[in-house]
């Protein structure tokens, strides 16, 4: 009885030293979640990630300013605007951020006027102050949210090309790829794991530009506000130095060009006049097992 007592509790030492030196297992998520398996060693740069296949319609979700969005696998097989192959998969969010969001009323009490409520917008009430993406509102905002999509790819996504024209109103995917015209800008060096998709990327996801959730058909009317009428794509109309830049329509159903912050806008204190109607709708990359 004894030696059958003691090789039990040899048993049990084994598997409790065999767990603690594997250290603790953080953020073990379903299919329809993040999928993912961190494993913490002694030291942080130690920490390596198990890999699964993603394919497409899988889901992740995110947290994004606070509150929680749901990304969609839209490419299994992913390549970047410079067609450099990535093992990675592409997720698009299943919904549109509204420009306003962020935006407040604020009491306020200043020493020469009367006291009351003062309108604050929000990091995204327009695209930036140039059609540059680079140095846009929409990308220095995407940028704050690195450590919770710390386990995406680094994508390039320097802007090398404009366009001109737009697509036709209510043709939605349907567009053909003539109707806008591509022109080279200059090379960019750029790399972001949160970004929004380029015109390039629009034509070879079109399918999925105008869906939102597990739809089979186009539903834009699901996002459809006040603050949220389209949104913002990476590429400009014309010059990165101009005043206009992509959009997907979700009203006339195309891909059109859409004005961007100026000094005069943001010089208006009113709500309207300060916030556009154009959101944003975040893409990433995680690393594919193949």
């Amino acid at each position: 009885m004894q030696a059958e007592q003691r090789g039990q509790c040899l048993i049990w030492l084994l598997c409790a030293c065999a767990f603690l030196t594997a250290g603790p297992t953080l953020d073990v998520y379903g299919a329809q979640d993040r999928n993912r398996v961190w494993y913490e060693g002694a030291w942080p740069e130690r920490r390596t990630q198990q890999l699964r296949h993603w394919n497409i319609g899988d889901t992740v979700t995110r947290n994004i300013g606070g509150k929680s969005y749901r990304f969609r696998c839209i490419d299994q097989n992913y390549a970047d605007h410079m067609d450099h192959h990535k093992s990675g998969a592409l997720f698009l969010c299943d919904e549109v951020i509204p420009a306003n969001i962020g935006s407040r009323y604020e009491f306020e009490t200043p020493g020469d006027r009367n006291h009351g409520y003062v309108y604050k917008p929000g990091p995204i009430v327009r695209f930036g102050n140039s059609a540059d993406y680079k140095y846009s509102a929409v990308r220095g905002w995407l940028s704050g949210f690195a450590e919770e999509f710390a386990d995406a790819e680094m994508v390039n996504t320097g802007v090398e090309r404009g366009y001109l024209g737009k697509t036709k109103e209510e043709c939605w995917e349907q567009f053909p790829e003539g109707d806008l015209a591509a022109q080279y800008l200059g090379s960019q060096k750029m790399e972001d794991r949160l970004f929004i998709l380029s015109v390039d990327e629009a034509y070879r996801y079109r399918s999925w530009l105008w869906k939102f959730g597990p739809v089979k058909k186009r539903n834009p009317e699901t996002q459809i506000s006040e603050f949220c009428k389209g949104y913002w794509l990476r590429t400009p109309c014309g010059a990165a130095e101009g005043s206009q830049i992509y959009i997907v329509d979700l009203v006339q159903g195309n891909i059109r060009p859409e004005a961007v912050q100026t000094a005069e806008m943001e010089k208006q204190d009113d709500e309207m006049k300060v916030t556009g109607t154009t959101g944003v709708r975040p893409a990433f990359v995680l690393p594919q097992k193949n």
